[in-house]
């Protein structure tokens, strides 16, 4: 098995390889392979074995070959060459059978194989008979001697063979002595050369060796000679330590004996300046002894002075008032008389003018139970909640104001009622003060206690999911930070200062500074990655984080303004800040921030809750910067789940609610800017909330969405968040000045909040539209949405506020399509109602293609089979311009992805019925 040594090329004169000698007449091994016997080896000379034009022939020799058989011996010595005529013959002959078998016969048959020709019949017998004859058999004893010949043969060609092997062994066992010979003299001679080497080295080493002593005895002395030169200069440098060294003693001992001696003066210079001191305290503490004798002198002297005034004064006083009562006395009695004859006839007039006014107020209640077409007053009623509730004895309601009054008296609810009723009575009658136990905030009733009861134990698990994918988080989160020295700078001077025991007097230069850092989106970034983010929350959180609470000071307004500014300017716009802001849990704590500072009093107990808006309006306004920048993208599914807790935890933790307990609470227009930024920030949010379920909604007409965050709920018991009596409060708290040429200019502040909040309201719409116009068409909402929408068209009439406007048309619409009661009230009222105020809007919405996009969907829904609406409609515009607008969207396109387009607006299935009603 081990692998056969390379050939190695021989020179002339080169030793052969050793090889075991043969001798003479000694036999060869056995071999079971055949004996390979190069031929130059016996042929070719000893001094031409390396010439390369000489070829090398193997004789092989088998022993077994000659043993043959009667069988193998052929019939015929040798085949005669065909002709090639036969050949063709032969080809002609197969013809006939090439003809009759397929070329895949043939393709599969063996390519040796060739057809033959078909045979005559008994040629097989005939074969058979040949073949068994007798006289082809062999007899035994000639079989025999032909065997017994030819192992002769072999057997001289075996002995043969076997001497030229031995002839040729002798050979080779010469030329290998020679060779071996031939190395051993080259050996001798090469060890004889290698001694003499080794004797020239021996002595050359010698030689050295003793030249490197030498070397090494001159180095000795020498080092001995530097040591020597070392302790000398040791010793020198040690003296001179030491004398130094006692000068500088001798110095110190000078400088204590000075300092000694400036100490002594110094006490006695003290000594003396603390005589003088007490010799001044002494001459002090005796002026003011002195001016305190002389304050008593004149205190005592301004007090009898005094003292005698009063006594004057006394004396007077009571003769004026027996003077007065004398002539108060004659003067009552005149009085008295004259009263009694002016009370007899003041009475007589009051009871007629009670008369009066009673049978007046009761025609005008009965006028107002049986109009038909809910006419209003002249001005809109009073948004104040009543100090005792009303209560309608037939229908078993509770009134809470004169706008839910007016809107009840004209419902429907009521006039059926009425229609019940077997004996009429006076209106007066009907609405009495409510019993004791329906006194109470509608906030308080069962089905709120147990929605807040049950959302409290939600947002615990809510809580828990929320930190879980924090760790996640973490785990993952693996980016680059950017280097910022200016921000790493005042984030690490932040870090220290939130370490300490007590709030830095610098926070706000920090603040500042970092504020004046964020230039750029990348600067943004920077601050989220090397944690800014979660320093500002641990600033805010100072308010709430027990564990603070009784080592730290209150934070400052002006610092939690300035805290909160940093933290939403680092989310505004910049979409992984907000995105890292909702899956690393900030969002929850800011929540519970404010809940916790959002204590709204009741309804009527104060107008303007500045101190609550001043911690929350900023709080509020970071939750809707984040949720509006992740709305575009909230139908990623990494962001699925995380916003749809964020919402849900809203819903849950009784934020929502609070926010509408604060808009009730709002009686009139705002000019406080923390409460202006409160409102704008509730708003704000539900805006962002609602924008970003909006990729659940498939069709707006099928029946709301799955609302597992259970903001559809708390919208429909809050009357959505209270947004209507909000800007009914803050509009019309004094009544519409319709008496003016044109409406008063409404400050920046109050547009934008009116305009969030229409957008707030065509949100709810997208995502449940039935529950939007059920909430809007209710007893009190709808008389306020009536009142604002009409005002705030009125508005837009005479000033320009586009964006206004267009949330404006597109509430209006939702309102009523297919509602048949919503669509009566958009004609109700003095006029111009609110469909002659859509009506008589600028000419560019009935001309510019863009502008009747928006505003024909809403005629056409407040049109839609209304003939009394269609009537008014025709009035003002033509109808054709609706049946052109029909006609173009049912030949175009339908875009479902934009939520203001007419499949969004009006139902795709009713497009031709429209068409149709329109144009007859």
């Amino acid at each position: 098995g081990s692998p056969l040594p390379e050939a190695v090329p021989a020179t002339p004169g080169s030793p052969l390889p050793e090889a075991v000698p043969a001798t003479p007449g000694s036999p060869l091994p056995e071999a079971d392979c055949p004996l390979e016997i190069p031929a130059s080896v016996a042929q070719v000379p000893l001094g031409s074995a390396n010439d390369n034009n000489s070829q090398t022939e193997t004789h092989m020799y088998d022993p077994t070959n000659d043993i043959i058989t009667a069988s193998d011996q052929p019939e015929h010595e040798s085949t005669p060459p065909r002709t090639w005529n036969e050949i063709i013959a032969e080809y002609d002959a197969h013809e006939s059978y090439r003809q009759s078998v397929s070329w895949a016969d043939r393709c599969e048959s063996p390519p040796d194989m060739l057809p033959e020709l078909p045979r005559s019949p008994g040629r097989a017998v005939q074969m058979h008979q040949k073949l068994s004859s007798p006289s082809r058999k062999r007899p035994i004893e000639e079989s025999r001697r032909i065997l017994e010949e030819r192992q002769a043969k072999a057997q001289q060609q075996r002995d043969k063979l076997q001497e030229e092997k031995t002839q040729k062994s002798k050979i080779v066992t010469e030329k290998i002595r020679e060779a071996r010979e031939t190395r051993d003299a080259r050996t001798r001679q090469w060890r004889e050369e290698m001694e003499g080497r080794l004797q020239r080295a021996e002595l050359l080493r010698s030689s050295h060796l003793q030249e490197i002593v030498r070397k090494a005895q001159e180095e000795d002395a020498k080092v001995s000679e530097i040591a020597f030169i070392n302790t000398l200069e040791a010793q020198n440098k040690k003296i001179q330590v030491l004398e130094r060294h006692q000068v500088h003693e001798a110095r110190m001992l000078d400088l204590q004996e000075e300092r000694q001696r400036k100490r002594e003066e110094q006490a006695a210079r003290e000594e003396a300046a603390q005589e003088r001191r007490r010799a001044l305290e002494a001459e002090r503490l005796a002026k003011l002894l002195e001016l305190d004798l002389r304050r008593r002198e004149q205190d005592a002297k301004i007090e009898q002075m005094r003292l005698e005034r009063d006594k004057a004064r006394e004396e007077a006083a009571r003769e004026k008032t027996r003077e007065r009562e004398r002539k108060l006395e004659a003067r009552n009695t005149a009085i008295q008389l004259s009263a009694e004859e002016l009370e007899k006839r003041l009475q007589i007039k009051r009871d007629e003018s009670s008369r009066r006014y009673d049978q007046q107020l009761e025609q005008k209640k009965e006028k107002a139970a049986v109009s038909t077409r809910h006419l209003s007053s002249e001005d809109a009623p009073s948004i104040n909640v009543y100090k005792k509730m009303k209560w309608c004895s037939i229908c078993h309601v509770k009134i809470i104001s004169e706008v839910y009054m007016l809107s009840h008296l004209r419902g429907q609810r009521h006039q059926e009622a009425l229609a019940t009723l077997e004996q009429q009575q006076e209106p007066s009658a009907l609405i009495v003060e409510a019993p004791e136990e329906q006194q109470g905030s509608a906030r308080d009733s069962p089905e709120l206690q147990e929605r807040l009861r049950a959302g409290r134990k939600r947002a615990k698990k809510l809580r828990q999911r929320m930190a879980s994918r924090v760790r996640e988080l973490e785990a993952r989160t693996s980016a680059q930070i950017m280097s910022r020295p200016k921000l790493q700078k005042a984030l690490r001077e932040l870090g220290r200062q939130l370490e300490g025991s007590e709030l830095s007097a610098h926070l706000d230069r920090t603040l500042g500074e970092i504020s004046r850092s964020l230039k750029s989106a990348e600067d943004q970034l920077c601050l989220c990655q090397l944690g800014g983010v979660a320093s500002l929350l641990r600033l805010l959180l100072v308010h709430s984080e027990p564990s603070l609470t009784g080592r730290r000071k209150s934070l400052p307004e002006r610092t939690f303004r300035l805290a909160v500014g940093i933290l939403q300017g680092v989310c505004a716009g910049n979409t992984d800040n907000c995105r890292y802001f909702v899956l690393s849990n900030k969002f929850g704590p800011v929540v519970d921030l404010v809940l916790q500072h959002l204590e709204v009093p009741e309804p009527g107990q104060t107008d303007d809750p500045v101190s609550t808006a001043l911690l929350c309006g900023p709080l509020l306004g970071v939750l809707a910067t984040v949720l509006s920048a992740l709305a575009p993208t909230a139908a990623e599914p990494s962001l699925q789940q995380p916003i749809a807790d964020c919402i849900s935890y809203l819903a849950c933790t009784g934020v929502l609610d609070q926010v509408c307990k604060f808009f009730n609470s709002v009686t009139g227009p705002t000019d406080s800017h923390g409460c202006t930024q409160l409102i704008m920030g509730g708003v704000n949010l539900l805006v962002a909330v609602t924008a970003c379920m909006h990729h659940r909604v498939k069709d707006v007409f099928v029946e709301g969405i799955d609302d597992p965050s259970s903001l559809i709920t708390v919208l429909q018991q809050t009357d959505l968040l209270g947004l209507l009596q909000l800007l009914y409060a803050m509009l019309l708290h004094d009544g519409p000045p319709r008496h003016f040429f044109s409406p008063p200019t409404l400050p920046q502040h109050t547009l934008a909040i009116a305009t969030a909040a229409m957008k707030a309201l065509n949100n709810i719409a997208i995502l449940n539209l039935r529950m939007m116009q059920a909430c809007l068409g209710a007893e009190g909402v709808s008389l306020e949405f009536r009142h604002v929408v009409g005002y705030l068209l009125w508005y837009c009439s005479h000033y320009s506020s586009p964006d206004l406007l267009q949330e404006l048309i597109l509430a209006v619409g939702y309102f009523c399509v297919l509602n048949t009661e919503n669509q009566v009230f958009l004609q109700s009222g003095r006029n111009p109602t609110l469909l002659q105020l859509l009506c008589g809007l600028p000419f560019q919405y009935f001309s510019n293609p863009e502008l009747t996009r928006l505003l024909f969907p809403t005629l056409v829904a407040a049109c839609y089979r209304q003939k009394e609406n269609s009537a008014i409609l025709q009035q003002e515009i033509s109808p054709r311009l609706l049946v052109a607008f029909l006609q173009e969207n049912l030949q175009a396109i339908p875009d479902s992805n934009d939520f203001t387009a007419f499949c969004n607006r009006f139902p795709q299935t009713k497009w031709k019925d429209a068409l149709q009603f329109f144009s007859s």
